[in-house]
């Protein structure tokens, strides 16, 4: 409701305060986040665990992060004669989607170690803060690690 609303309805909200609010992250409160308990190398094997989750059929799964440190997985999506949802694209957008949040980290899982392809790439770089994203990619038992940067054109 806003304040002219208020004037003409001749009703005064006490709970409403002509100063501007400041939001307070909990790292300026001094609260630690989650993300602050697992070093780095923990959070990416924990990563590279989700995305071997979310493999299927096509050998392919993908784990991304938000910068808030909430973990979303994507699988192929094929439907018909339309095109397929690649997994990282899936991801992406389903990270986005439920926080608003740049990605900053991906895995991804594939047998045979392939890079992410333009599209996907081009997803990423939407939806992320900035070209240092770093992405995992592993079989299993090899971790190839490169920027988005260094993916791109």
């Amino acid at each position: 409701m806003t304040e002219h609303t208020q004037t003409q309805l001749g009703i005064r909200n006490t709970h409403r305060t002509p100063t501007k609010i400041r939001r307070l992250t909990p790292d300026q409160l001094g609260i630690p986040s989650s993300g602050d308990e697992q070093d780095e190398e923990t959070r990416w094997e924990s990563l590279r665990e989700k995305a071997f989750e979310a493999k299927d059929e096509s050998g392919v799964g993908v784990a991304v992060r938000t910068e808030d440190g909430s973990v979303w997985a994507g699988t192929r999506l094929t439907k018909g004669m339309s095109h397929d949802v690649h997994p990282l694209e899936l991801a992406v957008w389903k990270g986005f989607d439920s926080t608003k949040q740049p990605i900053v980290g991906v895995a991804v899982a594939d047998e045979e170690m392939s890079s992410p392809c333009g599209r996907c790439l081009q997803v990423l770089k939407d939806y992320s803060s900035e070209d240092e994203v770093i992405i995992h990619i592993t079989n299993g038992e090899q971790v190839e690690e490169t920027a988005l940067a260094d993916l791109l054109p």
